[in-house]
């Protein structure tokens, strides 16, 4: 079987999808299998840093401009399916989802899977957005096309698809780096004292990630003696005026507050997680969060608001929850999740959970479904 996997996915570091991606790549092979990633260049028309990391490995790495208008992309869609002979076409953040939803060229010669990252808007009404899953769905349904859902929620408004699996999102601990930092080599080259405790958090979605939320909550705790300093991962180090306005805006005050430390993003996320005391999700809305993985992993307490999205997280002994949008409980729980960063570690009941050989088995598996119900 030879499988286009594209993404709408332009960030500066791999993370977490990428490697994922990779990982899923491996397994395709082994089992025979040809993959071929496709993905659009950035803004300013550069390729992202890692698509040469995924050639190093060993797999083709198509990419295409954003500026071409539809008919040139959609030519160009055809032209690569027909050079690799693609058989199936797995798409990620609705990555060319017009093409793919309308052309019937497509459909009469590859199987479609669309693989659905995201949760129902916090600022739109519900109703309206249910509504178009819906209509979405009937597509599906007409054109035999396949649904993943990283989200039990919005797996369900796909009742109507034939086609649908719901897969929760794996971790994988391989990440674009030489070597990754100690906690005490990451803290010194971030500047965190001994007594220091620092919250990790990454939100560049400023209403839907509550990055205000994180922000009040910290200052609220540091009012209370808890020598906390929130990081926030999403805007740079030296966030943009326009950022800054942005969460001026929603914050209601200036986030250059003391205690409030903007840091880059960067491929070396573990060693990040390693450097915190406490991990903070004060999503409004959120569909499986990697980075909650990734903390889980890394022995770090985990805050999140009780939401459906982050509820999975309970489970875990060193995470609390707090009311989304409660300032003042979520200050309590990150000053009470502080003491419990040298407690057991939940690492290796959360890898026989959300490991990525588990995901990248239940993929494979869909694959071989979608295959087996075309050739019928």
């Amino acid at each position: 079987m030879n499988i286009l996997v594209m993404a709408n996915f332009k960030a500066e570091c791999s993370g977490n999808f990428i490697n994922s991606l990779l990982a899923l790549g491996e397994k395709a092979h082994s089992l025979g299998w040809q993959m071929t990633y496709m993905f659009p260049l950035r803004d300013d028309g550069t390729q992202c840093p890692w698509t040469d990391y995924m050639r190093d490995r060993g797999f083709e790495v198509i990419t295409y401009s954003e500026t071409m208008t539809q008919k040139e992309t959609e030519d160009f869609l055809v032209s690569v399916v027909e050079k690799y002979g693609i058989d199936l076409i797995h798409s990620h953040f609705s990555c060319l989802a017009t093409i793919l939803l309308w052309n019937k060229t497509l459909h009469d010669n590859v199987r479609i899977l669309f693989h659905d990252h995201m949760d129902f808007v916090p600022d739109q009404p519900v109703f309206g957005q249910i509504r178009k899953q819906l209509k979405t769905a009937k597509r599906y349904r007409e054109y035999g096309i396949g649904v993943i859902s990283v989200m039990k929620k919005k797996h369900r408004g796909y009742f109507c698809v034939p086609n649908r699996w719901y897969i929760p999102n794996g971790i994988t601990y391989q990440r674009n780096v030489k070597r990754s930092l100690t906690r005490e080599e990451k803290r010194a080259q971030l500047g965190i004292g001994p007594e220091d405790r620092l919250c990790l958090f990454l939100g560049w979605d400023i209403y839907r990630k509550g990055v205000d939320i994180a922000i009040k909550a910290a200052l609220k705790a540091r009012e209370q003696g808890a020598p906390l300093i929130m990081g926030i991962v999403g805007f740079g180090a030296d966030p943009k005026e326009e950022y800054l306005s942005r969460i001026r805006a929603v914050l209601g005050f200036d986030p250059m507050a003391e205690g409030i430390r903007f840091l880059e993003s960067e491929e070396d996320m573990y060693a990040l997680h390693r450097a915190a005391d406490v991990y903070l999700s004060a999503s409004r809305t959120e569909v499986f969060s990697y980075g909650i993985l990734e903390a889980i992993s890394e022995n770090v307490p985990v805050v999140a608001s009780d939401i459906s999205g982050t509820r999975w997280c309970l489970k875990y002994s060193k995470s609390i929850k707090f009311p989304s949008g409660n300032i003042e409980k979520c200050a309590d729980a990150l000053i009470k999740a502080g003491s419990l960063r040298d407690l057991p570690s939940n690492r290796d009941l959360l890898t026989d959970r959300y490991s990525i050989d588990v995901w990248t088995q239940r993929v494979t598996e869909v694959y071989k479904e979608m295959a087996a119900e075309k050739r019928d």
